[in-house]
């Protein structure tokens, strides 16, 4: 489905994947959340129709109460990225390679956020693939059951 400027988006139905509005978030990591969105959406729509996930910057993000309440992915390293900076102490690391990249998630459900981030835009999409293959499908269950309650 492709929306125009004047199809109004329904926030409820929306997954945002945010990047940092970094210059260096926007070149290195931007093509990765948008990668990641499009898993996420794949996966998202088989449940639950019309639930698509959204790439945002994480001043959109955190500056919009709507976005804030629903769940959420963050990708980019804690230095480009606010919204990963806030949940790098409050996440469990789920996956890590100690130095280079981490996946961070709850996965007790309890809070339906994650973060994918490495020390540098490389490293970050190895993250997100490590999300994508390792833990998308429980985060999609995860939202769908969240979606239906």
């Amino acid at each position: 489905m492709v929306l125009g400027p004047e199809t109004p988006v329904d926030l409820s139905l929306v997954v945002p994947v945010v990047v940092g509005a970094h210059i260096e978030a926007e070149l290195g990591d931007r093509a990765t959340a948008q990668w990641l969105a499009d898993q996420l959406t794949d996966e998202l729509s088989q449940r639950e129709p019309g639930l698509r996930a959204v790439v945002c910057t994480d001043l959109w993000y955190l500056n919009d109460d709507r976005l804030r309440s629903r769940p959420a992915v963050s990708v980019g390293e804690p230095e480009l990225n606010a919204y990963t900076a806030f949940l790098a102490d409050k996440l469990p690391d789920v996956y890590s390679v100690k130095d280079v990249l981490i996946v961070q998630l709850d996965l007790h459900g309890v809070d339906l956020v994650a973060a994918c981030w490495g020390r540098d835009a490389i490293a970050t999409r190895q993250a997100a693939q490590a999300f994508a293959e390792r833990y998308m499908t429980g985060f999609c269950d995860a939202v769908a059951n969240l979606m239906s309650a």
